[in-house]
């Protein structure tokens, strides 16, 4: 684990999957320690920040140690007021290293300070029970909460780095209950059960959003980095041949069974599902 200090906190969104949605990005971190022992499929792997960072992905954390201050910096500026941030494209906000360096938790306490139009925090960890009570009064924030599957085997091979899926279900109801607007980002769709819409919709009620991504449509490139990541192989290993190349319509399939569940407005895909700002009114 290295410390740096950044001169800058907030990336502008000037192209790429997220781009018709937000204005920036927010990493607090760079480097992914989940990528040590799983998420084999992370985009950010073939991204320049994966194959030209300081060692091979999973391996190094660079903690930023005064993004919080330059943050708040950022924030005085008028403009901030309209500025929607996601928050992380190419790390995971509550990856291990948060519950000792806590930078994720320093720059909500920022944007408690200096409200925005729109904050997402898309994380897989479990560690983002720390802050519900923080997001929870933060009413411009949504919490995206990954689960790709329901199907144990398939996690212990592809997310093993991660909670269960039934633990991270666990964690979108807590959520919900606490008050924070909260969505599932089912991204990307890997095999699942025949119960997984059913699954997915219990654990959103009648509040959240589940938004559906593939290899496709979710790596940006059209399945390119996917590809020489060996998704397809890794898939057929695992007992599912063919699906890398089946993936979208496996995933639009999931779409159709969770759009009778829930509602069409209720169930979004892709980029323009990440970039739908939920009506907080519903």
């Amino acid at each position: 684990m290295t410390s740096i200090t950044v001169k800058r906190a907030l990336t502008p969104q000037k192209g790429g999957f997220l781009a018709s949605g937000f204005t920036h990005t927010l990493n607090p971190y760079a480097g992914c320690a989940f990528g040590r022992t799983g998420c084999p499929f992370c985009y950010v792997r073939e991204s320049p920040v994966g194959r030209f960072g300081p060692a091979a992905w999973g391996t190094w954390v660079l903690q930023k140690v005064n993004i919080a201050e330059v943050l708040e910096q950022e924030l005085r500026q008028p403009a901030a007021r309209r500025y929607k941030v996601f928050m992380a494209s190419a790390t995971d906000p509550y990856q291990p290293a948060e519950a000792r360096a806590g930078l994720t938790q320093g720059c909500l306490a920022v944007l408690g300070a200096h409200p925005i139009e729109w904050l997402v925090v898309q994380t897989r960890s479990l560690l983002v029970q720390r802050d519900f009570a923080v997001l929870a009064e933060l009413p411009f924030a949504t919490l995206n909460v990954s689960i790709e599957t329901d199907l144990f085997d398939v996690h212990r091979r592809l997310t093993r780095s991660s909670a269960a899926p039934e633990r991270r279900l666990t964690l979108v109801r807590t959520a919900l209950a606490h008050g924070i607007c909260t969505q599932i980002t089912v991204s990307p769709y890997l095999p699942s059960s025949p119960t997984f819409a059913e699954t997915l919709a219990h654990a959103v009620g009648d509040q959240g959003r589940v938004i559906v991504d593939t290899f496709l449509d979710g790596d940006g490139s059209g399945g390119q980095r996917s590809a020489r990541l060996g998704m397809d192989a890794s898939l057929a290993d695992a007992g599912f041949p063919g699906w890398f190349t089946r993936c979208r319509e496996h995933a639009q399939e999931l779409m159709r069974r969770l759009v009778s569940l829930l509602g069409p407005e209720r169930v979004l895909w892709s980029a323009r599902g990440f970039s739908s700002k939920p009506d907080r009114g519903r």
